[in-house]
């Protein structure tokens, strides 16, 4: 059994998931349960090496919502990983003050899960994408300790726009065992207790319902969730080019369904809008952890490749030597009937 597992569904990710599989491989993630739907560019040749050394596990789906590949991924980890997160291609899931995620979750196994709070990162004022990846490109953020008024949130995240990526928001990495729903941002059904990295649990008080198994924390509870021992780079925009290109692929070929309730051009206004508050300072915290995990990529991959092959060599001596000993009984068997005839 895995200790650490992470699910994810991807779209035309190729230029990004090498480097999102070679962080989290390095920060303790032992499986990646990954989802394609129906990309069209060469992520097959980026998942090759990975899923040759037991990594990666790769399906396919066909237009099926977030929150059902989710609930197919639960099912699929529950009894396979004893943690596991449902985050994204554009979230790095780290810690601040550990070198690991294991060594954190250790702490928290008392709980069915931690939510975590995500710093959000804009443009860095690239207009087009970029070969060096999210980590080494994106390195300007919004700063943590900035909480928008609710003018501003009210603004930018009305229901017509549809913008993404509130500030005070996040993600869970919780205990499939103890899990038996799973939304885009949490756990909403489940055996145990939810909290935050400080140990605060989650209450109906700290909850906005919008049916009874959907639901979301509120702000005040992400205001209280420091994000200084766990945390999840949030790379919403990436290049301008790649944020008109996920609106438009929303509200055309997604989850934001054209209609009179949905406005395309207020939405791109407010995504635009709010990238531009996305870039007020530089973080380069997480990039020491990247360069060693660039550093340990070929080492871990052919260790995990060596373990696998080692694995079916073991697994395969396992059956020959069962073979040996059923053929050995059979024939002790057969002799044992021999004497017993010749007696008589």
């Amino acid at each position: 059994m895995a200790f650490l597992s992470i699910g994810a569904v991807f779209k035309n990710e190729a230029n990004y998931l090498d480097e999102w599989l070679t962080f989290h491989s390095y920060i303790g993630v032992e499986k990646f349960y990954l989802y394609d739907d129906e990309s069209t560019d060469n992520f097959k040749d980026v998942l090759a090496p990975w899923m040759d050394a037991g990594i990666v596990s790769l399906s396919k789906v066909r237009g099926r919502g977030q929150n059902k590949v989710y609930m197919s991924c639960l099912n699929r980890a529950r009894f396979r990983t004893k943690w596991l997160a449902l985050i994204d291609i554009d979230e790095f899931l780290w810690s601040p003050r550990y070198e690991t995620i294991p060594e954190v979750l250790g702490k928290y196994s008392n709980f069915a899960g931690v939510v975590i709070r995500w710093k959000l990162f804009g443009s860095s004022g690239h207009t087009e994408p970029q070969v060096q990846g999210a980590i080494e490109s994106f390195t300007r953020c919004l700063p943590l300790e900035i909480n928008h008024d609710n003018n501003y949130l009210r603004s930018n995240f009305s229901p017509r726009a549809r913008v993404t990526g509130n500030p005070l928001q996040g993600k869970a990495v919780f205990r499939p065992s103890t899990v038996f729903v799973a939304r885009v941002h949490n756990p909403t059904l489940y055996a145990g207790r939810l909290a935050n990295e400080t140990g605060r649990i989650v209450l109906k008080e700290n909850i906005d319902f919008l049916d009874r198994l959907h639901w979301r924390i509120n702000r005040d509870f992400w205001k209280e969730t420091p994000a200084e021992i766990l945390r999840i780079n949030h790379y919403w925009s990436r290049s301008i080019q790649e944020l008109q290109e996920k609106v438009h692929r929303k509200f055309h070929k997604g989850s934001f369904k054209p209609g009179p309730e949905y406005d395309f051009t207020l939405s791109l206004a407010g995504h635009l809008s709010h990238e531009k508050a996305l870039n007020v300072e530089e973080d380069l915290s997480i990039q020491k952890i990247w360069e060693a995990a660039k550093r340990a990529r070929g080492r871990l991959l052919d260790e995990k490749r060596g373990n696998r092959k080692q694995g079916k060599m073991d697994s395969l001596f396992s059956r020959f030597r069962t073979q040996i000993e059923r053929n050995q009984d059979r024939h002790f068997m057969t002799r044992l009937g021999f004497y017993a005839r010749k007696s008589e």
